[in-house]
């Protein structure tokens, strides 16, 4: 109820590992994100640098990793735009819940891709 683009990630029953993202591979928490597919291809590594929704002022709230785009989303459209997908449990929510940071996204290509 308080964030309305919180998304719910629904998954095969027989599936333990996590719900299917839209390479039809399980999502990694905190390392899986969705994307729109006409600006970034499915399955691209990308540099995610950002910050954490804290309540702790004095927190170091630096948010850099290396994650995958391996799902796609409705309301994802155009450039620097994804959903890191937290995971289950309590944190996962909660982190969910309140991420509407701005950040900065590095799409990491071959060189190959690029001059093409």
């Amino acid at each position: 109820n308080r964030n309305p683009s919180y998304v719910f990630f629904f998954q095969r029953a027989a599936d333990d590992n996590g719900p299917i993202g839209s390479l039809n591979v399980p999502l990694t928490p905190e390392r899986s994100i969705a994307v729109d597919r006409s600006v970034v291809p499915l399955g691209s590594p990308v540099w995610l640098d950002t910050s954490l929704p804290v309540l702790n002022a004095a927190a170091d709230t630096r948010y850099q990793r290396l994650v995958i785009a391996q799902d796609t989303g409705g309301a994802i459209k155009g450039e620097v735009r994804a959903d890191l997908f937290w995971g289950r449990g309590k944190r996962a929510r909660d982190m969910a819940g309140r991420m509407k940071q701005e950040g900065r996204l590095y799409v990491l290509l071959p060189r190959a891709v690029v001059r093409n």
